[in-house]
């Protein structure tokens, strides 16, 4: 502990030394800080304007900076080309009451910029080119002079995710406006003189706006689907905007998990429990500063919240009591109707329900398992409905307790999955999908049940091995003995030849039959062993086992049997005179 006190208070003159030389470069009209990171303030009079360092850096040198504030009651309108000379990277930069036209074409010395704050000054036009490479993620234009929006104002700045256009004087977006701009989470167009909210108004927004301000406009139209399509909104503010009888609130479609809604000071006078029924994540409405008549459909929407908020800048720590106007024009809290009614019925709000439709059609959805190399994969068929909060996806083991993989929460715009596991068993798996309608609420669940096909492939293949040996065997058997068969059906064919040329001769006597009765028997019964073990026996063999008899080899022809059957003949006759 004591080394590394040393060390740093060591290297702290020296990290002092090498940072004051690159401040020491500042320009006179700025002053830094470097508590929380470098941060500079510029305090411009009427006078020229500098470029921020006086000397220029090599590259690896170039400087970094927490924020960079210009600020002052100038006149200046514009900064010099080469304002931005040897800076980098600036997390904050902020041009707040500049008295700006425009926004200026200085940044090609940098390199990144999170965010930019142009707010407070003299701007008409939105044109982004000059900021296009910077990387913006927080662009702030509020406060400024804009009129008109033209169709490629933010074309180049794809990478904004809160883009803040409020107190300016706005009448109209264009259609396809923010269709460069899909990143956007955040929308802030309150303070305008917006009129009319288009159906296609927000396209290029539908999977990433999650908030939208629209309060203190003149909105007096809006169209039922303009907001129907963004599936990700939760905050919806639409405050202060003078809604009348053209707009009937009830019709407008709001997507399914908004969870705050402000309708603060909208001319409203009653408001249907069909209009939010549907929002499942609802958790605070403000209806403050209308003129509601008494009715149980203000009761049940109030009842509809849930007891936990959504957190958002407008947002307040607990709903609010509502208040209404009851039939003798007295005003009167809404939770007073509670006893009124507690034994009414809620209306049936649409002879076409989109979550009935929803449910029916998730009845026949395709979803298909299959365990493929160590994964998982899972696909269930495209459903293109704006109810859909997320999947979720679930693997339980049936022998087993608890859940083998998840539960893991999809976005609603998938189709399939992959779960890569080294612990997949052949052992069957049950793998569920679930479809949300929002963070808690379930409204269908399909699973299948799958096996490792790779370990049941290598099984079935050993099983198919064992049950071919046995066949093989008795296939081997069945040629063996057919074989020998064959060998001696053959021999006897061959015989019978033989005895069929023999009987032929009457004249011979009968000991002469009965010594070729004898010969054929010995060299048949040799023959058979020829034959049947394979081995050739010569004439000693048979010499041997027949006393008396001279018999030459035999081979398969019938003469070589007659020669034989002559000697032995010869032979008898002159043994006959001495016997």
């Amino acid at each position: 502990m004591l080394q590394s006190i040393k060390l740093v208070i060591f290297l702290l003159p020296l990290y002092c030394v090498t940072y004051s030389q690159q401040i020491k470069d500042l320009s006179s009209e700025c002053q830094y800080n470097q508590t929380f990171g470098t941060m500079v303030t510029c305090n411009y009079g009427n006078k020229t304007i500098s470029k921020l360092l006086k000397v220029s850096r090599p590259y690896l040198d170039l400087e970094s900076w927490k924020s960079l504030s210009v600020i002052g009651n100038s006149d200046v309108t514009d900064f010099p080309l080469d304002y931005f000379t040897g800076i980098k990277n600036i997390e904050t930069l902020s041009f707040h009451g500049t008295r700006l036209q425009s926004i200026p074409n200085i940044f090609m010395n940098l390199q990144q910029v999170y965010t930019m704050d142009l707010s407070l000054n003299e701007i008409e036009i939105v044109s982004t080119v000059n900021i296009q490479k910077l990387g913006i993620r927080h662009l702030n234009v509020s406060r400024n002079t804009i009129r008109y929006l033209e169709p490629d104002d933010l074309s180049w700045i794809s990478s904004v995710e809160i883009l803040d256009i409020s107190n300016n004087k706005i009448t109209d977006i264009p259609k396809d406006y923010f269709r460069s701009t899909r990143l956007i989470r955040k929308l802030i167009l309150s303070f305008n003189s917006l009129r009319t909210i288009h159906e296609y108004v927000f396209s290029g927004l539908e999977t990433s706006l999650q908030e939208l301000y629209l309060a203190e406009n003149q909105i007096s139209d809006i169209h039922p689907l303009a907001f129907n399509k963004l599936l990700e909104l939760k905050l919806l503010d639409l405050s202060g905007n003078p809604f009348n009888l053209k707009i009937d609130v009830s019709s407008i479609k709001l997507p399914q998990h908004v969870a705050h809604l402000d309708l603060h000071k909208t001319a409203l006078t009653k408001l249907d429990f069909c209009f939010i029924q549907h929002l499942h994540d609802l958790e605070f409405i403000n209806l403050q500063e209308n003129d509601l008549e008494c009715s149980c459909d203000l009761l049940w929407v109030m009842k509809h919240l849930k007891r936990h908020y959504y957190q958002s800048p407008t947002a307040r720590p607990q709903q609010s009591e509502t208040r209404c106007i009851n039939a003798d024009n007295h005003t009167e809290t809404v939770s007073a109707l509670e006893p009124v009614c507690r034994n009414k019925t809620k209306q049936l709000c649409s002879t076409v329900n989109p979550l009935s439709e929803l449910l029916q059609n998730l009845k026949d959805l395709h979803y298909m398992v299959e365990i493929r190399k160590g994964k998982i994969w899972i696909h269930w068929g495209h459903l293109n409905s704006s109810l859909i909060y997320a999947y979720r996806i679930s693997v339980k083991e049936e022998s087993e307790e608890g859940y083998f993989y998840g539960p893991v929460t999809i976005h609603s715009s998938s189709d399939y999955f992959k779960i890569e596991s080294s612990d997949l068993k052949n052992t069957e798996l049950k793998v569920c999908l679930q479809i949300m309608t929002n963070e808690t609420f379930d409204l269908y669940t399909k699973c299948a049940f799958v096996e490792d096909e790779s370990l049941s492939s290598i099984v079935g293949i050993l099983a198919g091995i064992l049950f071919l040996i046995p066949c093989l065997i008795a296939l081997t058997l069945v040629i063996y003995y057919d074989k020998k068969h064959h060998l001696r059906q053959q021999l006897k064919d061959r015989l019978l030849h033989v005895s069929e040329s023999d009987s032929e001769d009457e004249g011979s006597n009968v000991y002469k039959q009965e010594v070729n009765d004898e010969i054929v028997s010995v060299v048949t019964e040799n023959k058979k062993k020829t034959l049947h073990d394979g081995v050739v026996l010569n004439s000693t063999d048979l010499s041997g086992s027949v006393p008396d008899v001279s018999v030459k080899f035999i081979t398969e022809e019938s003469p070589s049997i007659q020669s034989d059957l002559s000697t032995v003949e010869g032979q008898k006759s002159k043994s006959a005179p001495n016997s």
